[in-house]
């Protein structure tokens, strides 16, 4: 401009924090998106990067992806802001964010970008949207910023397998002696342990919910915590009262594990059975975690019946028996699914 200056002012309502990046030789792309068919208001997506950033070239429509799942996926609540703008720091990864902004890295992995993008952007709704004390409770917000950007990842990235690759780090480190229960304020956990308690146990918590509830529950219930809660400040109590009371059960058995308790996912195959018209097998939840069940009957003809059941098998004991109807002669029992919390394998097989 010919007097060598400009003055920008900026104005918000209902954030909690700000940020801003300055560039004289940034690309700037942009892309929108509805976010409400009742109204149709429509959000901006921004990026903001420097030249040959790989993969950046399509990060304003990662964004927008990003916002049209949450608006009518999941959590199925319309996009809470006007605009989103993910500003590329040129690091090799990790992000930070403030309200519709974050500070994202450039990870070589095209995955890895998306799911980084997604990750950040979810941030707008937990802690932002909804008022939680991340310091406090980390697993309040990054939990859920892990648990959202699967199906959106998956979808982009054919073969990436965001979820298996989510168990797999949660699986290297459960069960050690560093893993504490995420009802520890986060401010108090080393930061050996924050990592697990604020991102990957919560993060497979409510996917294992998920399966519990199936998903239209479980979205209906959701959806009826931001709509109570958010601008509200909720404590994990609001969280666990609000599920309990929209699906009408106590989910004690299912809480006190996975958020307040030591412990492990770790399920085994304990003996196996003939029955009148097939086979059973006892299997029996050695850790303290509810998790799914898969269990794999495997027959000398290699033909395989699976028994699927969700963590409600759980809820009363810790014995579960899968059963199938077979004349076929058995050769072996095998537990467990690259998307189910197994923290020991070597005791998921068993030949009969």
């Amino acid at each position: 401009m010919k007097n060598g200056k400009n003055v920008w002012k900026f104005s918000a309502t209902k954030v909690t924090d700000f940020s801003f990046a300055v560039s004289d030789n940034f690309n700037w792309d942009a892309a929108s998106v509805e976010v409400d068919k009742s109204t149709g208001r429509r959000v901006l997506t921004s990026a903001v990067y420097p030249d040959s950033t790989i993969h950046w070239e399509n990060a304003a429509q990662y964004a927008r992806a990003t916002i049209k799942y949450m608006s009518e996926e999941l959590p199925g609540v319309p996009y809470p802001y006007p605009h989103t703008t993910t500003f590329c720091n040129k690091k090799r990864g990790g992000g930070m964010e403030t309200p519709m902004m974050a500070n994202n890295g450039a990870p070589k992995d095209k995955g890895d970008l998306i799911g980084l993008i997604f990750h950040e952007i979810s941030h707008s709704y937990f802690p932002f949207y909804m008022g939680t004390n991340e310091r406090k409770y980390g697993w309040m917000d990054e939990g859920w910023a892990t648990f959202f950007p699967g199906v959106v990842v998956d979808s982009l990235v054919p073969g990436y397998d965001y979820y298996k690759d989510l168990i797999s780090d949660y699986e290297y480190f459960a069960g050690k002696e560093l893993e504490l229960p995420m009802m520890i304020p986060t401010f108090g956990l080393p930061f050996q342990s924050s990592g697990t308690a604020s991102y990957t146990r919560p993060g497979i918590a409510y996917m294992e919910l998920q399966k519990l509830l199936g998903n239209d529950l479980f979205k209906k219930t959701l959806q009826k915590y931001i709509d109570l809660w958010h601008e509200k400040h909720p404590i994990p109590y609001d969280f666990f009262f609000t599920f309990n009371n929209v699906t009408g059960e106590d989910l004690s058995w299912f809480w006190n594990p996975w958020f307040f308790d030591m412990g492990y996912p770790d399920l085994a195959v304990k003996e196996i059975g003939k029955t009148k018209n097939g086979y059973t097998a006892v299997i029996s939840k050695v850790g303290t975690i509810p998790t799914a069940v898969k269990v794999t009957f495997t027959f000398a003809d290699s033909s395989k019946q699976n028994v699927s059941k969700t963590p409600l098998v759980w809820k009363d004991g810790d014995i579960f028996h899968a059963t199938v109807k077979s004349n076929k002669k058995l050769i072996k029992v095998e537990l467990g699914s690259p998307y189910i919390p197994d923290a020991n394998k070597k005791n998921n097989t068993k030949e009969y």
